[in-house]
């Protein structure tokens, strides 16, 4: 098996192919955009195809000609689709009823297809067995948001924001959880279990929208007003970035069978 490039924090491995897929991206951004996303696939594939056939022993060409890079590419393919047709189309709603249950049905697919792999070994890549489900379920998520069956809560969106510190400290807070659970409760009892899982989880989420609060959005904050009046960071006046309601309005009046069906006192301007 060849060796893992993984640093201290164990679940750190994931972003060495992170920052290695930003760094890709950020080096398409130089290219005209429709070549964009075709050379971020091309790259990610390729190097996918030289892991698979070549099989390379050494930690860092086995990191990143690993089949994993193709799961990165779904989620492009996605935002692409989704920026290109869902976002600002004026026509999503007429269809809503139908994408809900596209949705619906992707994510109920992913859900099952994830369980199933705990009770059986298909011995397939791991980009199908894991990478096709993930697509599917977000892909489920963003039909079910966009049709307007999933509400908007603050509470879970400031989840989402924390999801990133989470990620990187929950195995600090576990750790010491753990120690304090063994002290002073018996961990061979099955409502001890369900107890250490339920106050985990809490704990954590609690742990990290407090260093996300108080650590990392300040610090981020800062860092990026530090380049801004440097010169080294700019931010996009108002005026120059079209709304998604401009954006929308755009793309209705440049379908002319949508142009006549509006109200007068919403005409496109010739």
């Amino acid at each position: 098996m060849a060796p893992l490039v993984r640093p201290e924090v164990g679940q750190g491995w994931t972003l060495n192919y992170e920052v290695f897929f930003y760094a890709i991206f950020g080096v398409c951004l130089f290219l005209p955009s429709r070549l964009r996303v075709r050379c971020m696939v091309l790259i990610c594939v390729t190097l996918s195809i030289i892991g698979a056939i070549a099989h390379p022993t050494g930690a860092i060409l086995s990191t990143y000609t690993d089949p994993l890079l193709l799961e990165f590419i779904f989620g492009v393919l996605l935002g692409h689709f989704y920026a290109r047709h869902l976002r600002d189309s004026p026509t999503f709603k007429e269809t809503q009823s139908g994408g809900a249950s596209v949705g619906a049905a992707l994510v109920i697919l992913a859900l099952l297809t994830l369980v199933a792999q705990n009770f059986s070994e298909w011995g397939l890549f791991r980009t199908i067995t894991f990478g096709l489900p993930a697509l599917a379920l977000v892909a489920g998520a963003l039909l079910l948001e966009r049709s307007g069956y999933v509400p908007r809560l603050d509470f879970l969106l400031l989840l989402g924001n924390a999801s990133y510190t989470l990620y990187l400290m929950h195995l600090f807070v576990l750790g010491i959880l753990r120690r304090v659970w063994q002290h002073y409760f018996r961990v061979d009892r099955l409502g001890s279990h369900i107890g250490f899982i339920l106050s985990s989880a809490f704990i954590c989420e609690i742990a990290a929208v407090l260093v996300f609060l108080y650590a990392e959005k300040p610090v981020t904050y800062g860092i990026s007003s530090f380049l801004k009046r440097r010169g080294i960071l700019y931010s996009e006046g108002r005026d120059a970035v079209l709304t998604r309601k401009e954006q929308a309005r755009k793309n209705v009046c440049s379908n002319p069978m949508h142009r006549a069906n509006m109200p007068p006192d919403e005409a496109c301007a010739e």
